[in-house]
């Protein structure tokens, strides 16, 4: 006669086992469902804010990027901060938010730092 501690932990497996294998097919045939799109056509407000002090050499770059991320442009703005800069990365951004409607160019007078300029360019982002 086999001893009632056993029986109960093979019982114990088998519905262990059994809960894991059902919870394996849920999860595969789930996968196997098309991939459900977004409704509804909400896209918040994205404000992109850029803290910049002497890149002239890497702006071009950063600019030709922003200019091709894929949001719409309604939804999409730019507030790009000159931090005191001694080339001419300032007329490289007013250049290029010049062009732009969703695009704003602030200039500081004094080096303030990346953290300062970026709060700036917060308090200056539409809401």
């Amino acid at each position: 006669m086999i001893s009632p501690l056993p029986e109960a932990l093979s019982w114990l497996v088998v519905a262990l086992l059994t809960v894991l294998t059902i919870r394996r097919l849920v999860m595969v045939a789930a996968a196997l469902l098309p991939a459900r799109g977004r409704t509804g056509g909400f896209q918040p407000l994205v404000a992109v804010l850029v803290a910049v002090r002497n890149e002239e050499s890497r702006l071009p770059g950063l600019l030709e990027s922003l200019d091709q991320l894929d949001y719409p442009q309604e939804h999409l703005h730019f507030v790009l901060v000159n931090d005191a800069s001694s080339d001419s990365t300032g007329a490289i951004l007013r250049s290029w938010t010049s062009s732009r409607a969703n695009a704003r160019c602030l200039e500081l007078d004094r080096h303030a730092g990346k953290a300062e300029a970026l709060n700036l360019a917060l308090r200056a982002a539409p809401r």
